[in-house]
């Protein structure tokens, strides 16, 4: 999980009006053996014009990562889904617009 999904996460969900439990999901998700929480790195911007096919910032540090580790991107973004340089696995839960 690249860092910046997580401040996605805490930045939606308060502007949905929800409460932010940050230290408590942080702590979950760290004793989570599935999930490994990525730290990005200054060299990582000079990747960026690996993964141009994705135009959105955010995204394009997702893209990144997930084709730096040689791992699939669970995503219901068309940007990603539609990029060559990473797989991605189609999310099909409830999508939520704010």
């Amino acid at each position: 999980v690249p860092v910046i999904v997580l401040a996605d996460l805490y930045f939606l969900n308060e502007k949905a009006g929800q409460p932010v439990y940050f230290n408590a999901t942080w702590r979950r998700l760290e004793l989570s053996p599935q999930f490994v929480l990525a730290p990005m790195a200054p060299k990582d911007v000079l990747d960026f014009a690996v993964d141009v096919a994705v135009p959105e910032m955010h995204d394009r540090i997702v893209a990144g990562l997930a084709r730096r580790l040689g791992v699939a991107c669970l995503t219901r973004d068309e940007a990603l889904i539609g990029s060559a340089r990473i797989d991605t696995v189609w999310w099909a839960g409830p999508r939520v617009d704010i």
